[in-house]
């Protein structure tokens, strides 16, 4: 497990190339990294600004700009608009950012899945951390999974496939939060799941986290859809206490501190500038699609989908 291909480099997977280059054991690199992007004007930009050591994207975390600065000038990645060298991956961490608004964006999803597993060597690692509307694992992926395989003579019990979505605090300690906080994660099989532990316990090393395996792919991709949907729903909630609080001139953070005296109600969230950022606002509408796409609309999620409307 040497070889680590990080596909997509965003907000997500630029963070997680400079996490992985990074890692050291006994003043030796722990893997040898190459994040991969498309061939299209986009990625060719993405990777012309990192080969000439400029962050892909706009982040104040001093340790991220810190630690690329040093992987750049050991030259310790490796980035690349041909998918070919997939083959020679030990690890593949898919980082693309998953909006279901966009056009073809399931078509995409589709087309990717092809091109790695058309590639792919035996007994390589395949985890998708982007944020997917559950069902997506079990419904699209798998069954274009296996039918790549079939034709190439292999199956399913010959890689191992998995799904564990990103848990990242932006600010300041980007990438520490990307590299101190557990995952959640899910294998298609429990060979998978192990082959993930061992992964994480090489990223992870000795750092005190919490992992939380899952016995279903779509349990794992629910989980980040309801911790997020969780988030805006109380936002979303004290958001309109506080209008009603403003209109009639009350003081709201009184009124809170008295209903946290109680140790049940001790986590009643304090007011903000209501719902916003870009997962809060994206992610509890995934709960609609699934139900639409996969399960014939009977789920209506009417709380969540209130909470962003």
């Amino acid at each position: 497990m040497k070889k680590i291909g990080v596909i997509g480099l965003g907000y997500v997977g630029f963070p997680m190339l400079v996490a992985l280059a990074s890692l050291t054991k006994k003043n030796s690199n722990i893997f040898d990294v190459t994040g991969f992007e498309n061939k299209d004007k986009e990625g060719i930009k993405k990777k012309n600004l990192i080969l000439n050591n400029k962050m892909p994207i706009s982040s104040n975390d001093l340790n991220l700009k810190k630690k690329f600065k040093k992987i750049c000038n050991k030259n310790l990645i490796k980035i690349n608009n041909d998918f070919k060298e997939i083959k020679n991956m030990d690890v593949i961490i898919v980082s693309i950012n998953f909006d279901y608004k966009k056009k073809k964006i399931f078509k995409n999803l589709e087309s990717l899945i092809k091109n790695i597993f058309s590639r792919v060597k035996k007994d390589s690692l395949i985890i998708i951390e982007s944020t997917l509307i559950p069902g997506t694992c079990d419904k699209i992926c798998l069954p274009i999974i296996k039918k790549i395989l079939f034709k190439r003579k292999m199956s399913l019990n010959n890689v191992f496939f998995g799904y564990s979505y990103e848990r990242v605090t932006p600010g300041e300690n980007y990438l520490k939060s990307l590299m101190n906080t557990g995952r959640n994660y899910a294998g298609y099989n429990q060979a998978a799941c192990k082959k993930i532990e061992f992964f994480f316990k090489k990223f992870f090393q000795k750092r005190n986290v919490r992992n939380f395996k899952f016995e279903k792919l779509i349990e794992c991709e629910t989980a980040k859809i309801i911790e997020n949907s969780y988030r805006s729903l109380n936002i979303a909630f004290i958001h309109e206490w506080m209008e009603f609080s403003n209109s009639q001139k009350l003081n709201l953070s009184k009124i809170l501190s008295s209903i946290r005296v109680r140790k049940t109600h001790s986590n009643i969230m304090r007011p903000g500038l209501g719902v916003g950022g870009y997962c809060l606002t994206k992610d509890p509408k995934f709960s609609i699609e699934s139900s639409n796409k996969f399960f014939k609309g009977k789920f209506k999620f009417p709380l969540t989908k209130n909470s962003v409307v």
